[in-house]
Formats: C-alpha cells, structure tokens, sequence
C-alpha cells in the first residue's frame, strides 16, 4: 500500500526542482526506496549549489552538511525554508510523520526529529545538525511506512 506523506513528497520535489537540468523525474507512487531517497539527496544538493549533483552523500555533500546553520525550532509565522521541506520529506519517507511539506520546522517536525534521534541513537536535541542531515540523507536509520516491507530488499511487487 503506498503511503501518501511519500506520495506528497514525491510530487514536491518534483514541482520544486524539476524544471533544474540535473533533476531525474520521480515516480509518483507513494513507495519509498532508493529513488525517492537519491532525489532527496539531489534536491539537497541542488538547493545547497553542491558542485558534483550525483544523488549520492559524498565528501562534498557531507562538507555542505557541516556548512549549514543548524535549524531549531521556528515561529509558525517565519518564512518558510526549501531546506525544511527537504528534512520534512526526508522524515516522511523515513517512516516519521512530520505534520506536512511546509518548510515551517515546528512541533510535529521537531517532535519527529527527536524521535529519529532516539532511533539514531544520536543525542536528542531536536535540532537539524550536519548529523540529522546525514541521518535523513541516506538508506539508514528509517523505520517501516505505511505498506513496507519489513525484510531487506523485499520488493513490493514480491
């Protein structure tokens, strides 16, 4: 069963950085795996002018990662960030409910930040560090959406 907080994710990056040449169109079926997660990372990249767009966290990425401010919790009336929507889509494809796609980081996201720190058993804070990016930035650290599988490399066509 697809889960639609990936579906809405999936259908964002695609309207916010599909018109970018180095952009590769997602499937918009509501599944996490591999493809949505390597246009996380593209999107991250192309937001952050990381210099190689590759899809992949390499050392320029996780150098970008460490560059950025660290993001606390915002005032609903702030101005939204692209780099928010980008946690906030990596947290729904991570299996963490982050309230919504509105680059506003506020209780639900924060709520799903500690939780994913719990998980990582990283220290909680709440806070978006170079290790939260890095965390949301790859095949790690995620738990089971909406219609997953719980077995490693199970397709879900199996």
């Amino acid at each position: 069963m697809a889960d639609s907080n990936v579906l809405r994710a999936q259908e964002y990056l695609n309207a916010m950085f599909g018109g970018h040449p180095k952009w590769v169109h997602l499937d918009t079926d509501g599944y996490t795996g591999s493809q949505v997660m390597q246009g996380i990372i593209r999107a991250f990249q192309i937001q952050n002018h990381v210099s190689s767009v590759t899809g992949s966290v390499g050392p320029l990425t996780l150098s970008k990662m460490k560059s950025l401010p660290i993001i606390s919790k915002m005032d609903p009336d702030d101005e939204g960030s692209v780099n928010v929507c980008l946690i906030q889509c990596a947290l729904f494809c991570k299996g963490y409910n982050a309230g919504g796609i509105t680059g506003i980081y506020y209780n639900a996201g924060e709520a799903a930040v500690k939780e994913m720190q719990k998980d990582a058993g990283i220290e909680v804070t709440g806070k978006i560090d170079w290790k939260v990016w890095s965390g949301l930035l790859s095949m790690n650290w995620f738990k089971k959406v909406s219609g997953g599988e719980t077995s490693y490399g199970r397709s879900r066509n199996s």
